[in-house]
């Protein structure tokens, strides 16, 4: 059984068809990227997981249940995170009070003091700068804390929206690093990357998205490997 399966899932907004017949799936533990250009469908296909978009066909099975129609607010309580493209923090509210957001919800609340712990572990950073307004944060502290409240919420599934966006060489690396500890501890991540090659490299397995369809898929060495991604993708 896998943690995440989505089966011939498609979205449409008004007319236009964002999202074709998409078929991926997610096992537990695994660590797997869905590329492609912009406009290809990654960030539908994150909202469509999490329960912001509803589908125009196809269904959505989570931990063995049907989600299909579950609202996202109960898709969090049962552990589906995303952490969204461009961090979308409180910029006046604290590193602490952004972080304590995280773990507002009722899963989240449960083991808040252990998430705590392991997210100022995790980036002691963000304990030093734990009185300091979101906004006053640099690009990449800003992920980092973007990333520590989504940990709050202590995801089973944690989907990531273009985490490296705009970060500096160092601050793209560093949160590579971090990804592979916390999938090091059992957390299953989605990636949703323009790195392309980052990410594959980083991950187990990978889908291409072009113009809403999957094209390619396969491990992440593989799809490195194959010319046609590699010609379209890395403009190599």
């Amino acid at each position: 059984m896998h943690l995440l399966e989505l089966k011939n899932v498609s979205v449409a907004y008004d007319a236009v068809m964002a999202l074709q017949d998409c078929s991926i799936y997610i096992d537990e533990g695994e660590m797997i990227s869905i590329v492609g250009s912009n406009g290809a469908g990654k960030t539908t296909t994150c909202r469509a997981i999490s329960g912001v978009l509803d589908l125009k066909g196809g269904e959505i099975f989570f931990d063995g249940k049907d989600i299909t129609k579950v609202p996202g607010y109960d898709r969090v309580e049962l552990g589906i995170i995303q952490c969204p493209e461009g961090r979308h923090l409180f910029p006046d509210m604290t590193v602490m009070e952004n972080l304590q957001m995280g773990a507002y919800c009722k899963r989240g609340r449960a083991d808040a003091e252990k998430n705590l712990k392991y997210v100022l572990n995790l980036f002691p950073l963000l304990g030093e700068r734990s009185g300091q307004a979101a906004r006053t944060l640099s690009g990449g502290e800003q992920q980092m804390l973007a990333l520590g409240r989504s940990l709050m919420s202590d995801p089973k599934l944690l989907i990531l929206d273009e985490p490296s966006l705009g970060l500096s060489p160092v601050n793209v690396e560093l949160i590579f690093n971090k990804l592979g500890e916390i999938r090091a501890k059992g957390t299953t991540v989605l990636l949703v990357e323009q790195n392309v090659e980052k990410s594959l490299r980083n991950s187990d397995r990978g889908y291409a998205l072009e113009n809403g369809r999957i094209v390619l898929s396969g491990t992440g060495e593989e799809l490195l490997g194959n010319s046609e991604l590699r010609r379209v993708y890395l403009g190599m």
